[in-house]
């Protein structure tokens, strides 16, 4: 059944507000050297940016790397960063920068790294001739030295990511803080980005120890992703039985400082965990998988996922993480452009469910305790959180805030907006402006929700016990 002319009045406020308007590890392992004139820090900007500048509410973050250098996704290179984000509200490159720092940057993603927008991942430090990281709180967010500069490139309505990490931070334990931002790079100005955290052990990220045992015992993150993009990757029951589509590799510890003990510690422990999930005991509450994992966890981490049709929840761009005492928690959640119908080269209906099937979560499904979880879980959070107010008001406000600067991103790449990326048969679904994208957007959250609320208890029919 196909939903269409959904929450009318709400679409028409988010259109008269259009109106107005190959993972890389936490350690560089081949910084490049620095001239020795490099310096330690940055204290003016190099490039006159008064042919190249305009006024905006939202912050901006100018990026000039040393020379002028090209940025590439396999060596990361030195640039100076700076932050505008006056108190005033009004922001513009000529300005003076409010904060400033060294950095590395290098271009990320997989398939993303061929997009004229590129993403970039930043590292900062005390200066381009010292090797300790510098924990920087831009725009507000928790002090931290790694950072991700997000381009949303193929969500043509520019807030999904944002959207749902910030739904995400009131659900999980943890999600990435996000803020838009407009970005400058080497004096080019490249368009509407997302500003946001990266996965990582920190206090303020993932909270984990930072000691291992000299067992081997260790805490961990571990990521499944696609073929090719594997890094360090684990022989683990999963992948040897079979029950993974997708290798699962350690993110941390990093390559760099992880011993063989460790490594093989973490394989037997995650291996312990899924023979327990695929066992014929699974679901028993004292020795099946609930005393290894964090139930709570996986099914905030699946709602989230099944709710946005995030499709490759489970497979690509899915973390798990465990502290030395304590069970497996599934996330952090990342990577949100293909979701409510955006997937690429596939319609996605927002009737039927998309991750229920998905790696561990189809073997969990078949427990009616955890679908009981779910279930319950799901009723409260449409209370508050996912309730049909609440969703449609983050989005009329994301909206509201970027305004002018959605033009000048489209302004300055209007093919994104002619590249039929999701193979529509129907031309009366193509997405040819912004406004389009977001009553798109808008009507496939809605559908979605009221889809979940009148078919969630369905979930019991994969219930083998």
């Amino acid at each position: 059944m196909r939903y269409k002319l959904l929450g009318i009045a709400s679409v028409a406020l988010l259109l008269f507000a259009a109106a107005l308007a190959t993972l890389y590890t936490n350690d560089i392992r081949s910084r490049p050297q620095p001239d020795a004139a490099s310096g330690t820090e940055v204290v003016s900007k190099s490039y006159d940016y008064a042919q190249n500048a305009f006024s905006t509410d939202l912050p901006l973050i100018l990026i000039e790397t040393e020379d002028g250098a090209p940025i590439d996704s396999t060596t990361p290179i030195w640039c100076n960063l700076f932050v505008i984000d006056h108190e005033s509200g009004t922001n513009n490159a000529q300005d003076t920068a409010d904060m400033t720092t060294v950095a590395t940057i290098r271009v990320r993603g997989n398939s993303s790294a061929t997009f004229r927008k590129k993403s970039y991942r930043i590292e900062c430090y005390k200066g381009s001739e010292d090797i300790d990281e510098k924990n920087v709180p831009l725009l507000g967010m928790a002090a931290e030295s790694d950072w991700v500069l997000h381009a949303p490139y193929l969500d043509r309505s520019q807030i999904r990511n944002h959207f749902m990490y910030s739904v995400s931070r009131e659900i999980m334990p943890w999600a990435p803080d996000s803020r838009y931002v407009e970005l400058y790079v080497n004096h080019e100005y490249v368009g509407v980005y997302v500003l946001l955290e990266s996965v990582k052990e920190s206090p303020s990220r993932v909270s984990l120890a930072n000691y291992s045992l000299q067992t081997g015992e260790t805490p961990y993150i571990l990521q499944s992703d696609r073929w090719g993009s594997e890094l360090n990757p684990l022989d683990d029951f999963g992948k040897v039985a079979g029950y993974e589509s997708y290798p699962l590799t350690i993110k941390y510890p990093s390559i760099s400082r992880i011993t063989e003990d460790e490594r093989e510690w973490i394989t037997e422990d995650i291996s312990k965990i899924q023979r327990v999930l695929y066992s014929d005991y699974f679901d028993d509450p004292v020795r099946g998988y609930a005393a290894y994992i964090d139930v709570d966890s996986f099914v905030e981490y699946y709602l989230i996922n099944e709710f946005s049709m995030s499709i490759d929840a489970g497979y690509w761009s899915t973390f798990y993480y465990k502290d030395l005492t304590g069970k497996l928690f599934a996330g952090p959640v990342w990577d949100f452009d293909n979701t409510f119908d955006n997937y690429v080269g596939t319609k996605l209906e927002p009737d039927a469910f998309h991750v229920a099937n998905n790696a561990m979560f189809a073997r969990l499904m078949q427990d009616r305790a955890f679908v009981d979880a779910v279930c319950e879980k799901w009723y409260i959070l449409r209370k508050d959180i996912l309730s049909e107010a609440s969703l449609v008001k983050r989005i009329r406000d994301d909206v509201l805030y970027l305004r002018d600067a959605v033009s000048r991103n489209f302004n300055l790449y209007p093919h994104s907006l002619e590249y039929n990326m999701l193979d529509r048969s129907d031309d009366a679904d193509q997405i040819h402006s912004y406004e389009q994208a977001i009553t798109q957007l808008t009507n496939c959250v809605i559908a979605r929700g009221r889809f979940m609320d009148d078919h969630i208890t369905a979930l019991y029919s994969y219930c083998i016990n």
